[in-house]
């Protein structure tokens, strides 16, 4: 949708620190449980690892979850930015910086491995059942995903249906 090269460097700036974000909201929240965080940029996203002693279930989904939330606060702060009276081609950066960080934030938090919401289900059941909570995690990750890569690919959109079917699979 960048229409332009102009256009797509302001896409690679936006999904660049919209990805950072996202990934210093996993990692700030694991340096506050003392934890040694590691952030690496990654083929369609970023992966947040730490390392330290070991940590309460609880304490891994205020981690995971943390992702999301700092996403959705860009999202907040593009909001606040769309309501002053700024120029329209900073208004529309703000638009898409926060379409892009909601949209994602949400599809983040679907119940599929190795998204966000796949991890925070993990850990929970997890948590709850041990092993066989964890095994009930992928089971219920890869029949969404499967489902959603289904839908993808009738009403088509392949790409998403191949990224999901990767998922599952």
């Amino acid at each position: 949708n960048s229409q332009n090269l102009i256009g797509m460097i302001i896409w690679i700036g936006i999904v660049f620190v919209s990805v950072l974000i996202h990934e210093f909201g996993h990692a700030l929240t694991a340096v506050c449980f003392r934890q040694k965080a590691e952030i690496q940029i990654v083929a369609l996203g970023g992966l947040t690892s730490y390392d330290g002693p070991k940590l309460s279930f609880w304490k891994q989904f205020i981690i995971v979850f943390n992702g999301p939330l700092a996403g959705m606060g860009l999202v907040l702060l593009s909001m606040l930015l769309l309501q002053l009276p700024i120029l329209g081609f900073a208004h529309k950066i703000f638009y898409v910086v926060m379409i892009a960080n909601l949209f994602w934030s949400l599809v983040n938090l679907l119940p599929v491995l190795p998204l966000d919401g796949g991890q925070l289900l993990r850990i929970a059941l997890e948590g709850f059942f041990g092993v066989k909570g964890f095994r009930a995690s992928l089971l219920i990750g890869a029949i969404l995903s499967t489902l959603v890569s289904f839908y993808f690919f009738i009403f088509p959109n392949f790409l998403i249906g191949a990224i999901f079917f990767l998922f599952a699979f």
